[in-house]
Parts: C-alpha cells; sequence; structure tokens
C-alpha cells in the first residue's frame, strides 16, 4: 500500500462565475479501464469491484485520460512484451503524465465555496498515493486562465508542503516536519499542529495573490 499524501486545495477567482463553473466542471466519475487477463483470472470466484463513484474533485474530468488509452487494461503488458514499460500508452503511465500520481483523487469533498475580500473560492480536500498531484495543478491552471490553485499538502512520512500555481507562474514550498514530534509530545498532538498547518487560509498568502492575478 502507498503513502497517502492528504491535501487540501483552493481555487481562487475574482469571478464568481468563474468558481461556479468550476464547481460543476470538477465533479464527476473518475477513469475506468477494461480488466487484464490476469484480473480476468481472479475475478472468477470472487466479488466484482465496486462500480465508479461520483466525485466533488475528479481529476479525470477536469484533466481527462484520453479515450484511446481508456480502452485498454490499466497497467503495462510485462517487460518481455514491450520495449519500454515506461513508453507504454496505459492508464498507469498517462495519469502520471498528465497528474503526477496514479489513481486521482481519493475521498475528496468540497468543503466550503465562500466569497473572499479580494474575490471568490472553493475548496476541496482529498488524498493522492505517494505525494501531491503537481502536473494535474499545472494542467489545470493552463485551463482555467486567471485562476489560482493554492495546495497545501502532508505526507504520512511527515513531508509537507504548500504549491501555489496559475498559469504564468508555480511557487513550491517543501519541508519535513519533524521538528513536530517535542520530546513528551503525543501522536495526537502531532496532528492538531499539522491540521492547523494544512487550514492556514489562502488570504494568508495575500501578496502573492495581488501580484499573480492580473
Amino acid at each position: 500500500m502507498p503513502n497517502w499524501s492528504t491535501s487540501r486545495l483552493t481555487v481562487y477567482s475574482p469571478s464568481s462565475s468563474v468558481i461556479d463553473l468550476f464547481i460543476d466542471k470538477a465533479r464527476g466519475f473518475p477513469q475506468d479501464y477494461p480488466p487484464s487477463e490476469l484480473e480476468k483470472e481472479f475475478e472468477k470466484g470472487h466479488v466484482l469491484k465496486e462500480p465508479p463513484k461520483e466525485q466533488a474533485l475528479c481529476f479525470h474530468a477536469l484533466v481527462p485520460i484520453p479515450d484511446e488509452v481508456l480502452k485498454i487494461p490499466y497497467s503495462p503488458p510485462p517487460k518481455e512484451t514491450v520495449k519500454e514499460e515506461a513508453d507504454y500508452p496505459c492508464g498507469f503511465n498517462k495519469e502520471h503524465e498528465l497528474w503526477g500520481v496514479k489513481w486521482g483523487a481519493r475521498d475528496s469533498q468540497l468543503e466550503v465555496a465562500e466569497r473572499l475580500g479580494h474575490g471568490h473560492s472553493v475548496t476541496y480536500s482529498f488524498m493522492t498515493p505517494w505525494g501531491p498531484p503537481v502536473s494535474f495543478l499545472e494542467n489545470v491552471s493552463r485551463d482555467w486562465p486567471n485562476t489560482i490553485l493554492y495546495l497545501s499538502w502532508w505526507e504520512e512520512d511527515r513531508n509537507r508542503g504548500r504549491i501555489i500555481v496559475n498559469d504564468e507562474e508555480a511557487f513550491h514550498w517543501h519541508e519535513h516536519f519533524d521538528e513536530a514530534m517535542e520530546d513528551g509530545q503525543s501522536e495526537d498532538d502531532y496532528s492538531e499542529r499539522v491540521q492547523t498547518w494544512m487550514m492556514e487560509p489562502f488570504e494568508t498568502h495575500g501578496g502573492w495573490i495581488r501580484r499573480m492575478v492580473k
């Protein structure tokens, strides 16, 4: 099982109609692939997987996997049948190319849509395996000009960071959070500090907002 990265994403725009449209476009059903021969064998005598459920923040809805990729099994075939697994046009490789992570968002929730002093925003929470979806943010920002994507992320191994992206610039912070585990501090105290950090409001970076939004 992967280490999970927990993210909180705020999408900002001066226009409320842009945010309303984003909320509508972001909702959708995740990508689905036909089973491989190995999966077909496994499914014999087993309960079939549940059908995809609609998500509040669906990576496939905003940065879709091409139809031709959805027609073939998710994973690349064995090395002996292809020259380079990394170049094979399957879902596993295409998701990493377009999103920077596999699978897309897990347990996505729309937390709040609100008017800020300088515009409008919507905030989502979700999880991704092994790290934040940097390529997804960069691709979304190019499709939604004059918006800012502000992501705080935290991993199970105590890495954390922030990313601010618009269609012209991207800024990244990254650090290890070991300093939070002080002598005598419990895991609950540590988790509370992480959550406080994750919830730091978008408005905190108002100077960056004024610089990036034209």
